[in-house]
C-alpha cells in the first residue's frame, strides 16, 4: 500500500502561457490549469454523458432555459465564499462572448433567484451540453486580472496555483474543495512541462514510483513507446480524436498557392501515413466518423485543383522547433520543400509560439471536442489562426442557435466544405491523447472527466 504519497508528479508536452484568463484560453496548458483552478458547473463524465459537478444543471428545451443551482458552501482556496452573485457575474460575462463561444445573441436574459441562475435562451441549441463544460464558464470571477506567475488567485476548484513557469506549475490543494468530489488528500501537485521531440527520452527515464501521470501526444510517439511504457508497469489509454495535426495560412496568402500547396500534402498523403503512428487520416477539422464531417470520397470530389506549378511568391511556413524533429512534422516539411523549393521553413521556440500563426503557412496541432464541432471553429476564428476569411463569429452564433440536430449536421458539414473550397486549411491527421497511469494510483470513473488528467480524480493505491 502507498497511502502515504504526499505529492503527485505529472508530466505533459503542453504550453503554458505566462498570462491567461480562463475566458481566453490559447493553449491546452491554460485549460488543464483552469481545470484544475476553477470549479465547473458540469463536466463530461469519464463514464460517458453529461454530469452535474459542482451545480446542478437542468436543460429544459421546452421552456428554452438552463437553471444552475450551484451547491451550497462552495469556497474559495482562501476560506472566502463564492456567491450566487458570484457566480451570476461570472455566467454573465461568459455569455457576453468568449474565445470558444458566443452566446450573446442567442441568450434573452441571465436571472438570477434565490438559489439560482435562470439562463433565457431563443434557441436551446443542440451543443449547449458541450458549452457548458468548457472553462469558458467555469466559476471565476467576473472581470478579475489574468492569472500570471505574480497575480495568482484564490481558487474555487480541487487546487490553487502556487507556482507558475512555462515549464514548471506547483499546484496546492484547496482544503475548502468538497470532499466528496475528490478521490485522494495529496497536498502538492507538480506538474511538469517538456518538449514534445523529448517524448520518447522522457519514456525511457520514467519510473512509476517518481512519474505517477503523464499525458502525450499521440502525434508525437513511435511504437516502441507503447511497449515500454507496459513493459514498465504503466497503464496507457488512449483518447481517439484529442488531435488534429493540419496546415494552415496567413490572410496574406494566395488562394492559389494555397490550392498548390494543399495538392502537395494531398498528393503526399501515401507516403506520410506510415509516419502517423496511431493517426486517422483528416478530410475535415472533426474526425471522419462525425456525421458532419466530409468523407475521403466527398474530399476528393471537391477538393479544387492547382492552377500552377509554382507560387506566386516566396512564403515561409513555421512551426514550434520541438514539433519540427516530430516524424510526421518532418515528413510533411520534407514534401513541401521538395516540391516548393521557394518555401522557406522557419522554426520558433515557446516563448515565441504566438508567431507562428503570423505566418504565410504554418504547420500545427490543435485540440479538439471531437463531439462538439463548434468549439475548436469558435477558436481558430476568434484567435484569427487561418479560417476566419470563410468563417465569422454571427455565423457561429447562427449556427448554435439550431435546435435541430438534422440540420445543425447540415450547416456545420457546409462550413467543412467552404474550407476545402477555399483552401484556408488542411487537415492531415487525427492523433489520439494518450494517458499514462502509474500502478501506484488509480482513476476513479466516477469523478474523472473523459479527457486528459484531473489530478483530484486519483485514488492511491
Amino acid at each position: 500500500m502507498t497511502k502515504s504519497l504526499n505529492t503527485l508528479e505529472i508530466y505533459v508536452p503542453f504550453v503554458f502561457s505566462e498570462s491567461f484568463s480562463p475566458t481566453a484560453i490559447e493553449t491546452v496548458g491554460d485549460h488543464f490549469l483552469c481545470e484544475h483552478m476553477f470549479g465547473a458547473h458540469a463536466k463530461t463524465s469519464a463514464r460517458g454523458g453529461f454530469e452535474n459537478f459542482l451545480s446542478d444543471v437542468k436543460i429544459d428545451e421546452i421552456s428554452r432555459t438552463v437553471t444552475i443551482t450551484p451547491r451550497p458552501g462552495i469556497r474559495r482556496s482562501d476560506g472566502t465564499p463564492y456567491t450566487l452573485d458570484d457566480a451570476t457575474a461570472a455566467i454573465k460575462a461568459s455569455v457576453s462572448g468568449t474565445r470558444h463561444s458566443f452566446l450573446a445573441p442567442l441568450v434573452n436574459s441571465v436571472e438570477e433567484t434565490k438559489t439560482s441562475i435562470v439562463l433565457h435562451f431563443r434557441s436551446i441549441s443542440v451543443n449547449i451540453r458541450y458549452l457548458l463544460i468548457l472553462a469558458d464558464f467555469y466559476m471565476t470571477d467576473a472581470g478579475s486580472a489574468p492569472v500570471t506567475p505574480t497575480s495568482l488567485p484564490a481558487s474555487t476548484g480541487a487546487y490553487s496555483l502556487a507556482e507558475m513557469s512555462r515549464t514548471e506549475i506547483t499546484l496546492k490543494r484547496n482544503l475548502y474543495f468538497p470532499a466528496d468530489e475528490r478521490a485522494n488528500e495529496i497536498d502538492t501537485v507538480h506538474v511538469h512541462g517538456f518538449a514534445a521531440k523529448d517524448a520518447s527520452t522522457l519514456i525511457q527515464s520514467m519510473d512509476t514510483s517518481t512519474h505517477h501521470l503523464a499525458y502525450l501526444y499521440g502525434f508525437g510517439l513511435v511504437p516502441r513507446d507503447y511497449e515500454t511504457l507496459e513493459k514498465k508497469g504503466y497503464t496507457v489509454e488512449l483518447y481517439p480524436s484529442d488531435w488534429l495535426v493540419y496546415v494552415s495560412f496567413g490572410h496574406g496568402t494566395a488562394r492559389d498557392d494555397r490550392v498548390l500547396i494543399a495538392s502537395v500534402l494531398d498528393k503526399a498523403r501515401s507516403r506520410l501515413t506510415p509516419k502517423a503512428t496511431n493517426g486517422q487520416t483528416a478530410y475535415s477539422t472533426t474526425p471522419t466518423d462525425r456525421p458532419f464531417s466530409l468523407s475521403q470520397k466527398e474530399y476528393q470530389a471537391s477538393a479544387p485543383r492547382p492552377r500552377s506549378r509554382s507560387l506566386s511568391r516566396p512564403l515561409t511556413l513555421t512551426t514550434l522547433d520541438e514539433w519540427s524533429s516530430l516524424p510526421l512534422f518532418a515528413a510533411v516539411i520534407k514534401e513541401l520543400q521538395n516540391a516548393l523549393p521557394e518555401l522557406t521553413v522557419k522554426t520558433v521556440s515557446r516563448s515565441e509560439m504566438k508567431s507562428i500563426y503570423q505566418s504565410d503557412v504554418w504547420l500545427s496541432p490543435i485540440g479538439q471536442t471531437p463531439a462538439d464541432p463548434l468549439t475548436h471553429l469558435s477558436f481558430l476564428v476568434t484567435a484569427k489562426q487561418g479560417i476566419d476569411g470563410v468563417l465569422s463569429r454571427d455565423e457561429i452564433s447562427e449556427i448554435s442557435a439550431i435546435e435541430d440536430a438534422k440540420t445543425f449536421v447540415a450547416r456545420v458539414k457546409d462550413i467543412e466544405r467552404r474550407i476545402l473550397s477555399e483552401r484556408v486549411m488542411v487537415p492531415l491527421f487525427h492523433f489520439p491523447g494518450v494517458l499514462v497511469t502509474s500502478p501506484l494510483v488509480e482513476k476513479d470513473a466516477r469523478l474523472a472527466s473523459n479527457w486528459g488528467i484531473q489530478a483530484w480524480t486519483y485514488h492511491i493505491k
